[in-house]
């Protein structure tokens, strides 16, 4: 099967597994874990859980929100895994997610269908290596030839291990806009399938951190978090808080909120949270750029 294909069906498997049922989701307070149907058998108001997911280079990032969230709510969530920016937008049409999680700007067409978006972090795009590599630094020139096969070894003489992206990958789009030449290599790539090609973030992230060598995108966040892949720095910039912040670094990606009005109780709380100081800490935290988007 097809990956993109199968991408689609994962996420529609999911989607249907969030309607049916909301595992992973539990409601707790400092004396006592009872569920939501419980309270409603005790006569208390019931709960309604929040309904969350979407794209891989969101979800590190926001299940750390929600930890933190839950330990003053007492409301606990697992986000199941990527769904995709795509699959959060069809989630939130056919009303089967409160909060959807997207790594890009929502279409006019998606606009259309009632949906509205908020910002709430900037994330450096990394090209992360395995730890063994010793490089520290990759130019534009060199990245270009490196996915397009003509710079093959690190300084140490290694042959060069390159990790991709599907198309249509959202730290793929910045690249393919902002390095010259980087669009036309990667689309001859993938085409010709001249390296392997992983669809999820978190998978990208293991396949750099484990073989010897390599070399793929991934993110600040993640970097943050994994501890285990080596970034390096683009044009002799290093992809970090600070020069997120004074666009020194300049290949980002905004992090959004995708939403329907009206919205859920439990979601605006939890995007009150996000929004507070403790939230802005928390995505600073992560060598994230805390954004304050408006509400459309």
């Amino acid at each position: 099967m097809n990956r993109t294909k199968y991408k689609y069906l994962l996420s529609c498997i999911i989607l249907s597994c969030i309607v049916l049922s909301l595992t992973g989701c539990s409601f707790s307070s400092k004396t006592s874990s009872v569920t939501s149907d419980n309270k409603a058998q005790n006569g208390q108001r019931e709960i309604q859980p929040l309904r969350i997911a979407g794209s891989g280079s969101n979800i590190p990032l926001m299940q750390i929100l929600l930890d933190e969230y839950g330990k003053k709510s007492g409301v606990h969530i697992n986000i199941p895994v990527s769904i995709g920016t795509a699959g959060a937008v069809k989630a939130l049409q056919e009303n089967q997610l409160d909060i959807g999680l997207i790594s890009r700007e929502l279409k006019d067409s998606e606009k259309q269908t009632g949906l509205k978006q908020i910002s709430y972090a900037k994330i450096a795009i990394v090209f992360g290596v395995h730890r063994q590599v010793p490089d520290n630094n990759i130019n534009s020139d060199d990245l270009v030839a490196i996915y397009e096969g003509k710079k093959n070894t690190w300084s140490n003489g290694k042959n060069i291990i390159v990790q991709v992206r599907e198309k249509g990958d959202s730290s793929n789009a910045v690249l393919e806009k902002d390095v010259p030449g980087f669009k036309k290599v990667l689309d001859e790539a993938l085409n010709s399938r001249r390296w392997e090609i992983y669809y999820t973030d978190q998978e990208a992230s293991d396949a750099i951190k484990t073989t010897p060598n390599a070399i793929g995108l991934t993110d600040s966040v993640a970097i943050k978090i994994e501890n285990q892949i080596k970034p390096l720095k683009l044009n002799g910039v290093e992809p970090i808080l600070d020069n997120i912040r004074n666009d020194s670094y300049p290949y980002n990606k905004v992090l959004f909120f995708a939403y329907k009005e009206p919205l859920s109780e439990q979601a605006k709380n939890f995007l009150e949270y996000v929004y507070s100081a403790e939230g802005q800490k928390i995505i600073a935290n992560y060598d994230s750029l805390p954004l304050k988007g408006e509400f459309d």
